[in-house]
């Protein structure tokens, strides 16, 4: 047993995280908050990650509802040994050696002027708003990919692609198309683009940071045009580029992490991140997120060529379903802006939006939906 003063981790906690007291057994890292609650990491399924502001902080994180558990210091990697019965001997000496590799000294210099900034945020809370937004565009690409990663696990076993083959192979002609028109200097192209379909019917797509994405086939089933997933596809691909998922997942985690962030500590936040991943993400979007994915989805869509009132349609296509503005009605939309007024937004930017010439995919959408069949009742 130890007694070491850490930090416990958890969407569950006020702000995220909490001072903790940590120790460790023969199954599990613990930490006891100043309330009195046990916050647990199991053995089983554990990862380390060493990152901090030092460099030295050691990440104790599982999956699933694990909370992550951090303790400033390499020394408690030798209690944290002899309690686990040496098991995880060889990642401590990879641990041991890792450098604090990664942290360049432009995040340095952003690092000390964040100092200044959260001196002010208590006054100027706008500073502090623009401030982290601006660190988010600088965090690199590789966070987007670990979160999306992490979140994907969740679906991978779910993936239906191969069974249906047609409707894969027309979901990436879009992706691939939508993709393309990113510009090469901008982050957001290092993104890897890729789509899954997964076998539920319900008329919805989601997209994870990094560029992974999922189709339901609920979405190709009742969809009366390749139009209208494409619509879908662009709003989705917008906002793996504006890393919405990312900014979302950082206001919902705390500040906090944000300057852990700058000073050095990518691993450490990536693995905070992923911390329920999934679930955050797809609940994550703001209306104001939504907002700018319909007009970048609209853009991107007219410059790969395609007709952004295909998003449009889909949006008309959701009015006619019984039951689409409540809550609850889909996940695609669920605290979005009510479509009506999506509409009328994107019918007055459309006209405004330079046009690629027009591209026809090679999609037959008869067999697309002759493959998924009909919704199902």
């Amino acid at each position: 047993m130890s007694d070491l003063a850490g930090i416990a981790i958890s969407p569950r906690l006020p702000g995220g995280q909490a001072a903790a007291s940590v120790d460790f057994t023969a199954e599990a890292v613990e930490a006891r908050t100043a309330d009195g609650a046990t916050w647990r990491v199991p053995f089983t399924g554990l990862r380390l990650v060493r990152g901090g502001a030092s460099g030295a902080m050691v990440f104790f994180h599982a999956t699933g509802d694990d909370p992550i558990i951090a303790v400033e210091g390499l020394a408690c990697l030798a209690a944290f040994d002899d309690a686990s019965g040496r098991r995880f001997s060889d990642e401590l000496t990879r641990l041991r050696g890792q450098g604090r590799g990664g942290r360049s000294c432009a995040l340095g210099c952003l690092a000390l002027l964040l100092v200044g900034v959260v001196a002010l945020a208590l006054t100027l809370p706008w500073l502090w708003r623009t401030a982290r937004a601006g660190v988010i565009d600088r965090l690199p690409v590789s966070i987007d990919q670990q979160i999306g990663d992490a979140a994907w696990g969740e679906y991978a076993g779910k993936d239906a692609s191969a069974r249906f083959p047609v409707s894969a192979a027309a979901v990436r002609v879009l992706v691939e198309r939508i993709a393309a028109t990113i510009p090469r200097d901008d982050v957001a192209a290092g993104f890897t683009y890729q789509a899954s379909i997964i076998d539920q019917d319900e008329a919805n797509a989601f997209a994870l940071p990094g560029g992974r994405m999922v189709v339901y086939t609920g979405l190709l089933r009742r969809a009366t045009s390749v139009d209208q997933v494409a619509g879908v596809i662009g709003h989705e691909i917008a906002h793996v580029s504006r890393r919405h998922g990312l900014r979302s997942m950082v206001d919902q985690a705390g500040t906090m992490l944000v300057i852990s962030a700058v000073a050095g500590d990518v691993g450490g936040m990536a693995g905070v991140l992923t911390q329920g991943a999934t679930v955050a993400l797809l609940s994550a979007h703001s209306r104001d997120h939504e907002r700018d994915a319909d007009a970048e989805g609209a853009r991107l869509l007219a410059a790969a060529g395609l007709d952004p009132h295909g998003l449009i349609a889909f949006f008309r296509l959701l009015q006619a379903m019984p039951g689409s503005e409540s809550p609850s009605a889909l996940a695609w939309v669920s605290s979005h802006p009510q479509h009506g007024e999506r509409i009328v937004a994107l019918e007055a930017l459309i006209p405004t939006l330079a046009r690629a010439p027009a591209f026809a995919p090679a999609i037959d959408w008869a067999a697309v939906q002759a493959e998924v069949g009909p919704p199902k009742p």
